[in-house]
This record gives structure tokens, C-alpha cells and sequence, in this order.
């Protein structure tokens, strides 16, 4: 993790639970948070938070998967579900969440309520191909070293591509 953007101190799993809070609680979005979903959700978080605040909202790294951009520690944790929606109230996805932090920070709440707004009507698939455009900061990894880590400074400086 790059230090120079003075990372929240999150991981990519605190700022995921705050995703599926926010889906708990949001009538209006669609159940539907797979892996995949809550991997980009995360992804576009960081993004939002380097470029409006400087700073990342989590010190994991973020690789430069196949299907987009993916943190492993929160893959990881989360990988058993497959492709099935991921909700809290579930026993066993409560466990799993159990002993991440609550995200309190006002970049990080701010940050996270965007790209919530923004994005909780897309599909796992339509947030994948939103990284997978030309310029993209997942595009430019991809292509230089397959599975590696997004530098943090293309995200800020890459956003959402050219």
C-alpha cells in the first residue's frame, strides 16, 4: 500500500460491511450483492475517496483481476458465497463481518454514501464492464501485469478512465 495517501484505518472489509448495511437498510436497492458487487463497490470507494479526499479509504491492495478489480482479503472472506447474494442478515455472513469496524470517518462515510447512491442499482456484471473501460485503472494494470496490485496514484489520477 502506497503511504503516501495516508490510508483510513479500514480494511476492505469494514468498507464492505458498511455496503451491506447500507443494502440492509435501503429499501429502494437491489438485494442482489455478490462477491463480484461487493468488490466493485469497495473498488469505487477507494477511487471516490482518493480523488475527493486524498486520501484511500482502506490500506489493502487492490489487483487487477480478470473480471475487474478485486481487494484478496475481501475475496477471500467472502469467496464461498460464489456468485449468490451476500446479506447480513444471513447467520453465517454476519459471522464473517463480525469483527470488522465500524466506518465512522466522515471521508469514508461521505466516500461510501456516493458511490452508493451512484451504483446500487448496477449489476455485479455492469460495475465489472464500468472498470473494464479503455483508460481505467484496472485496464492500464491489466495489461501491464495481470493480477497485480492498481497503484493507488492511477486511481486518483485514472478515476474512471480517459
Amino acid at each position: 500500500m502506497e503511504s503516501s495517501f495516508n490510508p483510513l484505518p479500514y480494511t476492505a472489509v469494514d468498507i464492505a460491511k458498511a455496503f451491506l448495511e447500507r443494502a440492509q437498510a435501503d429499501p429502494e436497492a437491489k438485494q442482489d450483492i455478490s462477491n463480484m458487487k461487493l468488490n466493485k463497490l469497495v473498488y469505487f470507494a477507494q477511487i471516490v475517496c482518493l480523488a475527493v479526499f486524498g486520501r484511500a479509504i482502506h490500506h489493502n491492495n487492490t489487483h487487477a483481476w480478470d473480471y475487474g478489480p478485486v481487494a484478496p482479503l475481501l475475496y477471500k472472506k467472502i469467496k464461498q458465497f460464489g456468485s449468490r447474494p451476500i446479506s447480513l442478515n444471513a447467520p453465517e455472513v454476519e459471522q464473517i463481518f463480525a469483527e470488522a469496524s465500524p466506518v465512522t470517518a466522515e471521508e469514508a462515510v461521505k466516500s461510501i454514501n456516493i458511490v452508493w447512491n451512484a451504483l446500487k442499482g448496477k449489476t455485479a456484471v455492469q460495475l465489472s464492464m464500468m472498470t473494464h473501460r479503455p483508460g481505467t485503472p484496472w485496464e492500464i494494470t491489466y495489461e501491464k501485469n495481470q493480477y497485480g496490485v492498481i497503484p493507488l496514484a492511477l486511481m486518483k489520477e485514472k478515476k474512471f478512465g480517459d
